[in-house]
């Protein structure tokens, strides 16, 4: 079956203004690839950093207080080359360590 969303909230990137999106999970395996991050070593030398299963260079980033999806020098402000090491960094801690 396939999902289909209307609304206001975007969980998928890239997301410009305020809506509304439509959101599709198409069961074709993209979506779950899209939304699935692996664990790898630490971009800062420590702990884990999050990768993008589908595009390797995009990671989970904290940046100016809020969560992204960015690669290193990239075109938006949040992939800025600055602190993108320790920004893409993570300390997990139990129940997940």
């Amino acid at each position: 079956m396939d999902a289909v969303y209307f609304g206001t909230l975007c969980w998928f990137t890239p997301c410009n203004g305020s809506g509304p999106w439509v959101q599709a999970d198409l069961e074709n395996g993209l979506f779950a690839q899209d939304a699935t991050f692996c664990p790898r070593a630490g971009n800062s030398g420590s702990n884990f950093s999050f990768m993008s299963y589908n595009f390797s260079n995009k990671y989970i980033r904290h940046f100016n207080f809020l969560g992204y999806i960015a690669s290193d020098g990239g075109s938006n402000a949040w992939d800025a080359s600055s602190l993108w090491q320790n920004d893409t960094t993570w300390a997990v801690a139990a129940p997940w360590a």
